[in-house]
């Protein structure tokens, strides 16, 4: 009696080491079971936490827009806002309605001084039954729009550190510009100070250091009076240190030399990129060299709207290869532009080959 009442007394520590070597062995074992237990959940949980955050970033891009001032920056963040169904209609410099440009001094000066950014939905295109992407098919860009003025360019450098790639927007007409130049050294050049590239300089920006920044070159204003697509990707060749442009497209342009297609209007014109005599019409549409379709936008002037109204520029995309049966075989092998687009995509899967 006096030992049980011993027992009672002591603690439940000390209770569990008065039992018998059998008992102790049971708890030990169940603990142990019941610790990895809890330690697969946890490692389970963690586990499905990282597939969350590497789907949630493989869906997720930061783009810049860079450019010389005046080049279209804006217009085109503008555009792709409205094709994304973020604003109903795109906004215009002209008048101090665009979304980046909001500070007073912005919209009245009609150039950007602050970099700014905005978040918007963007499909994947072309998108094939039973990729990756089946579920969820829409990537996330977080779109900075930056500005071009060369007293402004510590935005510039500030942005390129949190990109994944640039969109470097180029004036058809004057081609790459001298505030051109800078952006470009701040996409391919690791060290903020963009015109010092010795080691030291490297090293003591550590903290700041990016890669080169993969970069797709935008000719814009292609329907301004003196544009010339092959001028302006020639400038990127020979002025750009470093830069290989590879054109993935071919303008198309209205003029008075007639065709013979069934696939175009006999007045649809092809001017291939290495063709830097010939002058266009009215620029119409492009050829899509990686999928071999001619898109054409309609003449929104004719039907008496505006360009502001995406629903009205809505484009025509004419494939000019046959089915997937005969892949590499014209629909019209006596259209021009066929004939034209399969020597320039000859000549970019060249270039890849390099």
């Amino acid at each position: 009696m006096i030992r049980l009442a011993a027992r009672q007394r002591t603690s439940p520590c000390i209770s569990r080491l008065l039992l018998p070597r059998y008992h102790t062995q049971r708890w030990i074992s169940c603990r142990y079971k019941s610790s990895v237990a809890a330690t697969m959940d946890m490692m389970e949980d963690a586990r499905s936490d990282a597939n969350s955050e590497i789907r949630r970033l493989t869906h997720l891009r930061n783009v810049g827009i860079l450019a010389h001032v005046d080049a279209g920056k804006t217009t085109v963040t503008e555009r792709m806002l409205a094709l994304a169904g973020v604003v109903r209609r795109a906004g215009s410099v002209d008048d101090g309605n665009t979304v980046t440009d909001y500070l007073p001094a912005e919209r009245e000066r009609g150039i950007t001084i602050q970099s700014a950014a905005i978040s918007f939905e963007w499909g994947w295109h072309n998108n094939r039954t039973g990729d990756d992407y089946d579920v969820n098919d829409n990537v996330t860009v977080h779109l900075i729009d930056t500005p071009g003025h060369v007293d402004f360019s510590v935005e510039v450098n500030r942005s390129v550190a949190v990109l994944d790639g640039a969109v470097l927007v180029v004036d058809a007409v004057a081609g790459v510009q001298a505030q051109t130049e800078t952006v470009w050294r701040a996409m391919t050049r690791p060290s903020l100070n963009n015109h010092d590239s010795s080691t030291d300089a490297v090293l003591s920006t550590r903290d700041h250091v990016h890669e080169p920044l993969p970069c797709l070159a935008l000719i814009n204003k292609m329907d301004k009076e003196g544009s010339h697509f092959g001028n302006a990707v020639a400038s990127l060749r020979h002025k750009l240190p470093g830069a290989n442009p590879v054109p993935i497209q071919m303008p198309l342009f209205r003029s008075s030399n007639k065709i013979s297609s069934s696939l175009l209007d006999s007045d649809i014109v092809a001017i291939p990129p290495e063709d830097m005599a010939t002058t266009g019409g009215e620029f119409t549409g492009v050829v899509d060299l990686i999928h071999m379709r001619a898109i054409v936008w309609p003449d929104v002037a004719a039907l008496g709207g505006s360009v502001d109204n995406v629903e009205l520029c809505t484009p025509c995309a004419i494939n000019l290869l046959k089915s997937d049966a005969h892949p590499h075989e014209p629909l019209d092998p006596d259209c021009p532009v066929t004939n034209l687009a399969l020597m320039a995509r000859a000549e970019l899967v060249a270039s890849l080959a390099d």
